[in-house]
Parts: C-alpha cells; sequence; structure tokens
C-alpha cells in the first residue's frame, strides 16, 4: 500500500514539475507561426505536443485566473491591511526575497529546465525507436499470421456453410 502511495507521489511531482517546465520554460517561446512550426517539427520530436501542451497549460492558466485574483483581493483586503504586516514591512521583505531569487535561483532553474529538455529529447528519441521496433516486429510476425488465420477462418465458414447447406437439401 505505501509503494503505491510513493508512485503516485512520484506522478503527482513529475506532473507538477512538468507543468511548470512548460509553463515557465516552454511556453513563453511556443507560440509560433506555421513556418515556426514546420522547422520545430523537424528539429524537435515535442514541438507540435509542446503546442497544444500550452494551449492547455494557457486555458488552465484562463480558468484559475479569476480564482487567484480573488484570493489576491482577500489578501489584499485582510493581510496587508494589518498592522503588523506593516509594521514589520512584509512588503518590503517580500520585494527582497523575491529579487534574491531572480538573481540566484533562477538562473539554476531555467540551467535545469534545459537539461531536462535534452533528457526529454533522448527520451523521445527512444520511444519512437522502440515504436518503431515494434510496428516493424508487428508487420513482421502479427499481420501475416492474421491474415493466414483470416484466409483460414473464411475457408473453414464456407465448408460449414456447404456442409449445412448440403444437410438442408
Amino acid at each position: 500500500m505505501t509503494s503505491f502511495a510513493k508512485i503516485k507521489c512520484y506522478a503527482a511531482s513529475f506532473f507538477v514539475f512538468y507543468f511548470l517546465y512548460l509553463y515557465v520554460y516552454k511556453c513563453p517561446s511556443t507560440h509560433e507561426s506555421f513556418l515556426e512550426h514546420t522547422l520545430g517539427k523537424v528539429i524537435h520530436p515535442f514541438s507540435h505536443s509542446h503546442n497544444k501542451l500550452c494551449g492547455a497549460v494557457d486555458t488552465a492558466n484562463e480558468k484559475v485566473t479569476p480564482y487567484v485574483n480573488s484570493v489576491t483581493t482577500f489578501v489584499g483586503d485582510k493581510v496587508h491591511s494589518h498592522p503588523f504586516y506593516k509594521q514589520y514591512q512584509v512588503e518590503a521583505k517580500l520585494n527582497l526575497v523575491k529579487a534574491q531569487y531572480l538573481q540566484h535561483v533562477y538562473p539554476y532553474v531555467i540551467k535545469l529546465f534545459q537539461l531536462f529538455e535534452i533528457v526529454e529529447y533522448h527520451i523521445a528519441v527512444k520511444v519512437n525507436e522502440l515504436y518503431a521496433f515494434f510496428e516493424s516486429h508487428f508487420h513482421k510476425t502479427v499481420v501475416p499470421h492474421a491474415s493466414k488465420l483470416k484466409t483460414s477462418a473464411i475457408e473453414h465458414a464456407e465448408t460449414v456453410k456447404e456442409q449445412i447447406k448440403s444437410k438442408l437439401d
């Protein structure tokens, strides 16, 4: 039971990471023209998929924006007007943390996303190779046996039909 919970946690973490990867790194660069789309499809096998996923991310962002705005309004009304918030200058400290993040952490986040892009590309190449292998294996082994099975089933049906016809006559 705990191993299933761990797998579920890993899967959820991967989906959150992939969503952030798309939202922060990929989606700002995927709003492309037809020529860019065609070139990207040749250069990167996931470009068309990224375009579709970024459309889904944009749609999700549009659906979540009203809720985020209402929470922001609530925080602005209730938290920012609190005396402790003003007394301890929380706004200035949050801006300092944001500036430090953008200066020190954000470049490493972008490097991590670039490395993930390379890993994603190699995974795509391997998956395409495996797909081609299994497709050729399917057409070499399964399709001939299926066609033989089909012809033998048709022949058997014809013989049964003739036997039934001869018994009825």
